[in-house]
This record gives structure tokens, sequence and C-alpha cells, in this order.
């Protein structure tokens, strides 16, 4: 029987997609499943790793009998995750030790004074501190130590594995027989050097963690062992695996130097190619983009805590709409000079004042429900534009859309207004997952780099338009607006 088919693991933030390709990477079959998000306490945002294993088995298997296809069809697995988020669990039992810490978390912030005079690094990172986001790991892990020692006794009896959830979820459908991250979630850990290619040893030893904790870092197109036949049957290779960012960098195409992507999801990210030579651009993060045997590509990377979870706390919480395809309707009236600051968990780039909060502007008693939807919508747009205010050295070429907050037109015109470059929405805005399948593909010899630009199609282009005057002047409402919402916590 022929090997048609690619199944890919989405791990998103708010919940797990298992996609199957078919060999001209088509996606003929998908299905989903919401995980649930736990706060323990304020700024604590934790999941439940082993629920995210258990439904990720059960929706390969759904997937598989829906398609109506045998598993021994099915040539190899992808694997798309979330950065950042990450947990411990004990190396003999292979259970979890508490649940996973996600890069929501900002418990962390209570340790930045404190890290930031440790002499180890405010001498030798003298420019770290301003960048220090809450989730950090050597923030996030001493606040946590302070607090439950039985972490502590775990760590100091050398009894557990460290990983980002990917490496756990390759440890556990490898029947733990394979410890290992991609490098590109590797370099978004906090404690990796991208630069240098190894786990930053310095801040291993702050938290207590040591090498032999830590996963084998590989390329994105790899072998990452076997998918265990009590999960579908059959062994099935692991042969790509890619942070969910990158993933969207490179399935979209953007293999040249300043090519960049516009990912809208649960929050904002932007991502340019930066090519073979690593370079930092101050305020932004660099991390490796994908690493292909000798071939490294980096990328630099602003974000925003917030933009799909934006428009949905519009929904539920706000109750203003009943779902996100009568967005654009509710909100083509224009925003009435309403403005919202998107700060619902703090602001990161180009801002990095975690203690601002979210905050309307500019209502009037004219104001209405639609207005607000509006305010809330161009906010994407808003947030992102900034980023790249701030990142003007970088002569871009272009911008490529992905995330479901990209289906809106509205976001896409204000963007290429506000930037005065061509953006770019493809057929397929749900790029992570895509990326992962041809890594995959590029590992098992079915495709080549050279092949991935051929396999983006183009659904519309967006170019500055006769309304770009006017959409700048109401992004200079907006940076107002944020500046009334920084430092409110404070």
């Amino acid at each position: 029987m022929s090997k048609e088919y690619i199944l890919v693991i989405d791990e998103g933030t708010t919940g797990i997609k298992v996609i199957i390709f078919n060999r001209k990477f088509q996606a003929v079959k998908e299905v989903y499943e919401a995980i649930d998000t736990i706060y323990p306490g304020q700024g604590q945002v934790e999941q439940d790793a082993e629920e995210i294993y258990q439904t990720t088995i059960k929706l390969c298997r759904q997937a598989v009998k829906e398609l109506g296809i045998e598993a021994n069809e099915i040539e190899c697995v992808g694997i798309s995750n979330q950065r950042t988020s990450w947990l411990l669990w004990d190396k003999q039992s292979g259970i979890p030790i508490r649940n996973m810490v996600t890069w929501q978390d900002s418990r962390g912030a209570a340790q930045i004074e404190k890290f930031i005079k440790d002499e180890r690094f405010s001498e030798k990172f003298p420019g770290l501190a301003p960048l220090l986001p809450p989730f950090y790991l050597p923030l996030t892990l001493s606040e946590i130590k302070e607090h439950e020692p039985e972490v502590v006794k775990k760590i100091e009896d050398k009894s557990v594995l460290w990983g980002n959830i990917d490496s756990w979820l390759i440890y556990k459908l490898t029947g733990g027989k394979v410890h290992a991250t991609s490098s590109s979630t590797a370099s978004n850990s906090t404690v990796y050097l991208s630069q240098f290619g190894c786990w930053f040893q310095e801040m291993l030893e702050y938290v207590g963690l040591t090498l032999d904790m830590m996963p084998v870092v590989k390329d994105e197109a790899d072998d990452y062992g076997v998918m265990t036949e009590d999960i579908l049957g059959v062994e099935i290779p692991i042969a790509g695996v890619v942070a969910d960012q990158q993933s969207a960098l490179f399935s979209q195409g953007c293999l040249e130097n300043n090519t960049a992507t516009c990912t809208n999801g649960t929050g904002s990210f932007i991502d340019v190619n930066l090519g073979s030579v690593y370079r930092e651009i101050p305020g932004f993060y660099t991390t490796i983009a994908w690493r292909l045997k000798d071939d490294i590509k980096y990328m630099v990377e602003g974000f925003t805590l917030t933009a799909g979870a934006s428009l949905e706390w519009v929904r539920n919480g706000l109750g203003l709409i009943d779902n996100f395809d009568s967005m654009e309707e509710i909100a083509a009236s224009g925003n009435g000079d309403v403005y919202f600051v998107p700060a619902l968990m703090g602001l990161a780039t180009p801002y990095h004042d975690y203690s601002a909060r979210g905050s309307f502007m500019g209502i009037s008693a004219t104001s209405t429900a639609a207005h607000f939807v509006q305010a809330t919508l161009e906010s994407v747009a808003f947030s992102t534009a900034s980023i790249f205010e701030t990142m003007k050295s970088e002569e871009l070429k272009t911008i490529k859309l992905s995330g479901g907050a990209s289906k809106s037109d509205r976001v896409g015109q204000l963007l290429a207004n506000l930037t005065s470059v061509e953006v770019v929405r493809p057929d397929s805005v749900e790029a992570t997952a895509l990326g992962a399948a041809e890594f995959a593909a590029i590992q098992r010899g079915r495709i080549t780099l050279n092949d991935i630009p051929d396999l983006v199609t183009v659904h519309k282009t967006f170019r500055p338009d006769e309304n770009q005057e006017k959409d700048k002047q109401h992004f200079l409402m907006w940076t107002k607006a944020v500046e009334r919402s920084l430092g409110w916590l404070q």
C-alpha cells in the first residue's frame, strides 16, 4: 500500500489540531479540540500536559478514522508547536511533576529585579534587562521554586527531564525513547544560545537544571524516532518538528532575507528572515528560524500578547459579536474615533511594559457597540504596525499573513497602508501545520527546499490605497491611547 499522507499535530495555545495532508500538501482532513487553560493565581497561566497528550492521541485516531484511510498509508508525522511553554516530568514514570507553564504566564515578573542584579548576568549581558519577559524560564522557575518545595527536591535529586511541549509530545509518542526538540523551539526556550548552537549553561545553573535534563536539539527535518504501534496500529516515523512561528515563515515561502510573516493567532508575531548571519536588532529577539544540516537561517521577532485573544474577549467576555465571521460586517461603519489598546496581559514589542492594561479611548455619547468591535479589530493591525515601525532599518520586501485573525480584509489593508509594503494573504492562513508537513517531507526525501516557494498560492494581495493617510492618522491616535495605558499597575 502506497504512503500517500503526512499527519501533522499542530499543538497551539488554545487547542490542538490534527491535519492530514496529501502528496500535493492539501489538507484533506482536519480535526480540532480546545484545551483547558488553568489560572491558579494572579498572572499564572498553566495547562495540563497529560490532557494535551491524551487529546492529541484521540485526535490522531479520529482524523484517520474520519478520512477513511489505513494508518499504514501515512508516511510520516510532523509536529508544530507553541513555544516557550515548558514542563518538568519524572524521568522514571514519565509523569509531569506539575502543570505546564505557558508562554502567557507572568508570575516571573516578581523575579526580574533580583535577576538583573545578579552579577553573572548584569555584567555579561548589560542590555538584557529591558527585554526580559515575565515568561522567561529562569524567572518563572525561580518563582515556582520559592513556593513549591517539591519541585526543588525533584530538581535537586536530578530525577526530572525538562522540555517544551514538543519534547513532551515526542517523549510520549515514542514511548519514552526520544527526548528531543527542534532548533527553532530550543532557540525560543530563553535558555539556548542561538548564535552558538548550545544550551545556556549559566542560565540552567541559575535554576538548578543540568544539561542531562535538557532535550537533544535536532534539525527541523530530522529523525525524531517513531510513533509507537499502540497509537494507530502501526509504527510511523516522526520526521519534522518545528516551532509554530518559524513554521509559518517557512511554509509561506519567506526563504529570502527581509521577507516577513505576520501571524495573527492568539497573539501576533512578526518574523523577519535575517538570512544566514546572526545579528541583533535592539528591542527584538533574534532566534533560529530553521536548521537543515549545515544551513542555518535566523529570524528577528517582535510580538504582541493578544490579537485573536482580544477578538475572543469581545465575543465571549463582552458579548458584542456572535461569531468572528460577523465582525467585518458589524465593524464596516468605522471606529467612531474609538481606539482599543489590547493590553489584556500587558504590552510586548515594542513597549515591553507588562504592567500596562487594556483600555478603550475616545468614547463619547455617540459611541456604539460597532465602534468597539471595529476598534478591537483595528488594534490587531495597529499593534503589528507599531512593531514594523520600530523595525524601520529592515527594508521589507513583502509581508505574508497567517493565522485566524488574518482572514480580515480590514486587517490586511490597514497593515499595507501603515507599512507601505505589499501584504499578501495566501490561500491557506493556517501555515503552522503546513510547515511541519513540509519539513517532514524534506526529511523523507519527498521534496527539497527549492520546492517550497512553488507550494505557496496567493488568495489576496493588499497594497497601499487612497485611505493610507487617513489610516496613518488613526494610527497616531492609537499610539496616544497606548501612552495613556502604560505603567497602569505601577
